[in-house]
């Protein structure tokens, strides 16, 4: 399994063993399977190539595909930048409805969601020689600013 997918060039540190396990073959006694499960990063758009390639060497499951992205920081950043930005804003407004002006800024605290990944196969293959069609998925990130002003 892990030379197929290193074939496919799905480098080493992005196969990673997650578990495994002996189950008892009750077929034929004294004799036992070993199941081990795999986690393999690859980008969105060698997803469904990646999943035939371990069915090819091998592999009779699948999990979910978990969708994310290579720079949380940077998501994280984008996420607060437009949280801060729309605080700012919001608290502009009010101020000139309540016919004050906004003066400096007094506190500010933020709360950033974890990414959510959305995790789900979008199709399945409709027959062994075709393959399979994975449509990724975006994945969102989002922030919360609470900011207190002074008022003029």
């Amino acid at each position: 399994m892990i030379d197929a997918l290193k074939q496919a060039g799905i480098p080493e540190n992005a196969i990673r063993s997650e578990s495994q396990r002996l189950d008892r073959d009750w077929q034929k006694p004294h004799k036992f399977k070993l199941v081990q499960q795999w986690t393999v990063k690859a980008p969105p758009e060698r997803a469904a190539e990646i999943l035939d390639v371990a069915v090819t060497a091998g592999a009779t499951s699948s999990g979910d595909i978990e969708w994310t992205v290579k720079d949380e920081r940077a998501l994280d950043t984008q996420a607060l930048d437009r949280s801060a930005a729309r605080a700012r804003e919001n608290a502009a407004v009010l101020a000139k409805a309540m016919g004050v002006r906004l003066g400096a800024l007094i506190y500010v605290s933020n709360q950033v969601s974890v990414i959510r990944p959305i995790r789900a196969m979008s199709a399945m293959a409709k027959s062994a020689t075709e393959p399979l069609a994975i449509e990724p998925h975006k994945v969102s990130r989002s922030a919360s600013v609470y900011a207190v002003f002074s008022i003029e």
